[in-house]
């Protein structure tokens, strides 16, 4: 079959209503678009079988007088009727078989091409947070003499807050989140630790760590087995609390201000140039992540910084803005992770009494905010990057 055939069944069917469908359909075959042209052919079929539908049901013979004297000419007419009824129906099925197999594989082409698409956003959004944290992970070095004597002071929970003041956490969740040359927070059963991971080329099949606080190696554990102390919340990659963004947004705020008639912009709304280093979009995408995440109280002021600051360039307050909601979400963040791993210290211990069912319902909802979280993260770092960007090529809009 080809395009042809609907052209034999656009002449069956002109004059009606279900013609041009048919064309529409005969087009959209011709581009190729399967699903689209089974979708118009259906739709011509039903409508026109739906406003013939009595003629083809009934009994010609029983609708005519027999003693009329035209009786016979009359049935012969209704027949013919029907008889081409039936044969545009036949037309219709047959083109329909065909169009319906093509728009299977069509579909079956677009899903493979979805699925490819969606694994490499995900591997890209992998490897973006990948880069996050090697750029951001604390580090041996990072551990004072003075910290380490007071951690060792402290007791587990006094311990858990001390590296929560000074670091932030991350949850270890995937292989992706194994670093070498790292710092992570082990917390089994009553005690806590701070240990150090060895280069990436010696963390292959297993991992040697040491204690940084005691300055002693700890048994080496096999990959899988270290990995599961951050899927079963017993330990966390600790990140450095970075003060870059402070130090960027007080220098701008200190620039002396310009008019817009100066800059050459317009005071009320961003232009062309500054809308393809960052979009309203992008603000609106942060937004609905914020939301989402569930740990940003005044989550509605990005659409304020949105449809107000950034829309009459002033960024140095979207960015002040801004930044002060990404520093509540990882204070919040590090919090969650904090009585998390309380919590399943508590379970372990037999503190907390759970049922297996409702443990596993727990961990499904944390793992679903924790990937908004996540998503949340790297949206605020598109924007706060983006008004970055904008402040330092552009002078501040004076008031």
């Amino acid at each position: 079959m080809n395009a042809d055939d609907f052209q034999e069944l656009y002449k069956l069917l002109r004059g009606s209503k279900s013609a041009m469908p048919v064309l529409d359909a005969k087009a959209l075959y011709s581009d190729r678009k399967m699903v689209a042209a089974l979708d118009r052919l259906t739709y011509a079929r039903e409508t026109f079988l739906e406003s013939r539908s009595r003629l083809l049901k009934q009994d010609v013979e029983k609708q005519v007088d027999k003693k009329a004297k035209d009786a016979d000419r009359q049935i012969k007419k209704l027949k013919r009727k029907q008889d081409k009824l039936i044969e545009i129906a036949k037309a219709f099925d047959e083109l329909l078989e065909h169009v319906e197999k093509l728009a299977v594989r069509e579909r079956e082409r677009q899903a493979k091409a979805a699925e490819v698409a969606k694994e490499e956003q995900a591997l890209a959004e992998r490897q973006e947070r990948s880069d996050q944290l090697k750029a951001n992970v604390a580090r041996r070095e990072d551990i004072t003499k003075d910290f380490a004597k007071q951690f060792s002071k402290a007791d587990d929970d006094g311990r858990l807050d001390l590296v929560a003041e000074r670091f932030g956490f991350e949850a270890v969740e995937s292989e992706d989140d194994l670093l070498g040359d790292s710092l992570y927070l082990i917390r089994t059963g009553e005690k806590s630790y701070l240990v150090s991971t060895p280069s990436s080329e010696t963390m292959e099949e297993s991992i040697a760590v040491e204690d940084v606080v005691q300055d002693r190696p700890i048994r080496p554990f096999p990959r899988d087995e270290f990995l599961k102390l951050g899927t079963r919340r017993k330990m966390v990659l600790l990140i450095k609390r970075s003060e870059d963004a402070t130090e960027s947004g007080s220098e701008v705020e200190d620039a002396p201000p310009s008019s817009g008639a100066e800059s050459g912009s317009d005071p009320d709304s961003t232009d062309s140039t500054d809308q393809k280093v960052l979009d309203m979009g992008a603000f609106s995408q942060l937004l609905s992540s914020a939301q989402r995440c569930g740990l940003i109280s005044n989550a509605d002021q990005i659409g304020h910084v949105r449809d107000r600051e950034f829309r009459k360039g002033h960024y140095d307050r979207a960015f002040q803005t801004i930044d002060g909601m990404y520093r509540q979400l990882m204070s919040s963040a590090g919090q969650r992770t904090q009585q998390l791993m309380r919590e399943d210290a508590d379970i372990s211990s037999g503190r907390i009494k759970i049922s297996p069912k409702e443990l596993q319902a727990k961990r499904a909802r944390e793992r679903a905010q924790t990937q908004e979280i996540e998503r949340a993260k790297r949206r605020f770092q598109v924007v706060l990057e983006g008004l970055r960007v904008l402040m330092n090529r552009k002078p501040a809009v004076a008031t």
